[in-house]
């Protein structure tokens, strides 16, 4: 089995729970993956991320509702570049929820879809980069300067 393939069945496996997770408790607006090394919910929130100890733990965005003014979400993921890293690195969020990436590091930096569905092209330190996920799917990304940096969303209803 291929590294893309496991990587690919383990992120799977994590959108499953993740659906379970909802299931279990709908009016639940966090949920966590349960495992020992689960993110606590204060990694959950939608501030700018802290890189985790194992930054290749997933992560499942907080449940948003449109206010009664708006039909808009007011509610944006935020994820870092730094240390040459995408953190996290595997993000779970809803459909029509805009992610942001920061890029921290003093290198360029891209955020590029290896499905072609995206692409912020060239970011320098402190430039940022946001995109609405409007389909639920799984997209996997990487960074064209530096291509061992991989990310993945993934997108549920």
């Amino acid at each position: 089995m291929t590294k893309k393939a496991i990587i690919v069945l383990v992120v799977l496996l994590i959108v499953v729970v993740a659906l379970w997770m909802l299931k279990k408790s709908p009016d639940q607006t966090k949920s966590t993956i349960p495992s020992s090394s689960a993110p606590s919910a204060a990694s959950l929130d939608t501030s700018p991320a802290t890189p985790p100890a194992d930054s290749t733990q997933a992560t499942v965005a907080p449940k948003v509702t449109p206010s009664k003014t708006s039909e808009k979400l007011l509610a944006t993921i935020f994820m870092d570049i730094a240390d040459f890293s995408f953190v996290p690195k595997i993000q779970i969020i809803r459909r029509g929820i805009p992610v942001t990436w920061t890029n921290h590091d003093k290198a360029i930096h891209t955020v590029t879809s290896d499905t072609g569905e995206f692409d912020s092209a060239s970011l320098k330190q402190g430039q940022t980069f946001t995109y609405i996920f409007d389909k639920v799917g799984t997209y996997p990304y990487h960074c064209t300067p530096h291509p061992r940096m991989q990310g993945t969303i993934t997108v549920i209803p």
